[in-house]
């Protein structure tokens, strides 16, 4: 073969490799990120299904308060009732 041949072909060679390499970071790079969104993806579902477990809790508190609201009425009305009839009574 001519030299020139020689030097066209280890130039196209070299050329093949190079674009070789960068695909293979490229494919690498895009890898990475690929798995960084996937992580990102597990802590969102993980952040929502706490703030719906926090939102349970924040519910349940809610109800929990409100009986205790109806309780707490119940015996003042009961109270009230008990210092009516005594002063009721002293008349």
């Amino acid at each position: 073969m001519k030299l020139w041949a020689k030097i066209t072909i280890g130039i196209q060679t070299l050329i093949i490799i190079f674009f070789a390499i960068y695909s293979s970071l490229k494919a690498n790079e895009a890898s990475t990120f690929l798995n960084l969104l996937r992580e990102q993806e597990a802590l969102l579902v993980r952040a929502e299904l706490e703030a719906e477990k926090q939102t349970e809790i924040a519910m349940s508190a809610q109800a929990e308060a409100e009986q205790q609201r109806m309780m707490a009425e119940q015996q003042a009305a009961i109270a009230m009732q008990t210092l009516e009839e005594c002063e009721s009574k002293k008349k």
